[in-house]
């Protein structure tokens, strides 16, 4: 049997994270596999073009559709109208009665598609990946506030359980999804009413860190200007409030106060004035890289001494498995994200955040920062557990895979 994969994603700062490594690692991984699957790499509501491009890259045929024309529309989501257009341009490629024709989703806001896909005569299956949970996004983690307000949806009207009734449409629309978290995969299936045989936990998989072309490690040193004795503590990710910036960068104060030698790396993009009063005094051992490419991130992951990742809400993350697959030891909070990744003490330092205040928790953080400073062979320890599991069960491999299965068994 033969299948053509769609894989859509639309252009966005998402695109520049998660979901963008995401697509890298599994449509590269499904390409290079048996030549049962040819692999289209979708872009949508693209600003960057006038008209669809196609471009062949290997084994994988990538597509970027322009967002529509529309300069009075502020709506996210994609419409039923710009659905149709999508899949008029793909027209060509679901005409063959032999291949089975996948479409898979990343985003609530692609519900349409799905609609429009099961209307296609054909065999037309769609797989939705849950990158984001809704509920715990738009309560911030509080189940009983959430289940308060689902309870009563029918007489509600606000944009967060609007949102959520539009996914739960999107999950009865679908054939399959794939949860990256059991526990989202068990607190919505509960919730959504989801089938057993409809949903499927399937871990995110990164490449090998071998494969990485590294930079001269000296030579970045000075030009970030962090002197060679120092300790380099490394955060990656977007500079968001929500990722917990505000308390790692108040528990690296503490930190230095004590380890002076210690220098603290943020990489990505966003505003950093919105954290410029955190680091007062400390100026000179804070340094912000903004965006820069994979191979000086790599570096970095060699380069530093200890990987820090503060955020409470995650489904997975992209960035753990890279310092796990480099070896780099880890401080995170005890969240359900890493439940199936990291243990305590084994693989990493999970601060079990659970009571805490906001000061107790950023105390907590420059206690466990320092003493894995102290203990660099414990530390090594755990980076060397953490980089065995990340090459042992986490790999991009092993993610599609389990991916291709929920293809053809899409079909069964």
């Amino acid at each position: 049997m033969k299948y053509n994969v769609f894989f859509i994603t639309a252009e966005g700062v998402s695109l520049n994270y998660g979901i963008g490594s995401y697509r890298e690692a599994l449509t590269s991984q499904l390409a290079s596999g048996d030549n049962d699957m040819t692999v289209f790499d979708i872009t949508i509501k693209s600003t960057t073009i006038q008209e669809v491009t196609s471009v062949v890259s290997g084994n994988i045929t990538r597509i970027l559709i322009p967002a529509p024309h529309n300069p009075h529309s502020n709506d996210r989501a994609i419409s039923t109208e710009y659905a149709w257009a999508i899949i008029c341009i793909l027209q060509d490629y679901l005409t063959d009665p032999d291949v089975i024709n996948i479409f898979h989703l990343n985003s609530v806001l692609e519900t349409n598609i799905a609609r429009v896909v099961k209307q296609q005569a054909g065999l037309n299956k769609v797989v939705y990946t849950m990158h984001l949970s809704l509920w715990a996004s738009f309560y911030q983690g509080d189940m009983d506030k959430f289940m308060f307000e689902w309870q009563q949806r029918e007489q509600l009207s606000n944009s967060s359980i609007e949102s959520i009734l539009e996914e739960t449409e999107l999950c009865s629309v679908v054939d399959q999804i794939i949860f990256l978290n059991p526990a989202t995969q068990k607190i919505v299936s509960r919730i959504y009413e989801i089938p057993d045989n409809k949903s499927v936990f399937i871990p995110n998989g990164y490449p090998s860190a071998a494969d990485d072309h590294l930079h001269n490690l000296h030579a970045l040193r000075q030009e970030l200007q962090i002197p060679d004795e120092r300790k380099i503590l490394l955060y990656v990710g977007r500079l968001s409030w929500y990722k917990g910036l505000d308390e790692l960068l108040r528990a690296f104060k503490i930190l230095w106060e004590s380890r002076p030698d210690t220098h603290l790396v943020l990489v990505g993009g966003d505003d950093i004035d919105q954290f410029k009063e955190y680091v007062t005094g400390i100026e000179g051992s804070v340094t912000f890289t903004g965006r820069i490419d994979r191979q000086k991130v790599a570096a970095l992951y060699k380069l530093a001494d200890l990987g820090v990742f503060p955020s409470l809400r995650e489904e997975s993350s992209y960035v753990i498995l890279e310092m796990m697959s480099h070896g780099l030891p880890l401080v995170v909070n005890n969240i359900s994200a890493f439940e199936h990744m990291l243990q305590h003490n084994l693989s990493a330092c999970k601060i079990n955040h659970e009571g805490m205040n906001k000061d107790e928790m950023i105390v907590a953080w420059a206690e466990s920062m320092l003493y894995l400073l102290n203990n660099p062979e414990w530390a090594n320890q755990l980076g060397q557990q953490a980089a065995y599991k990340a090459s042992n069960y986490f790999t991009s491999a092993i993610m599609a895979d389990k991916t291709r299965r929920v293809y053809i068994d899409s079909v069964s």
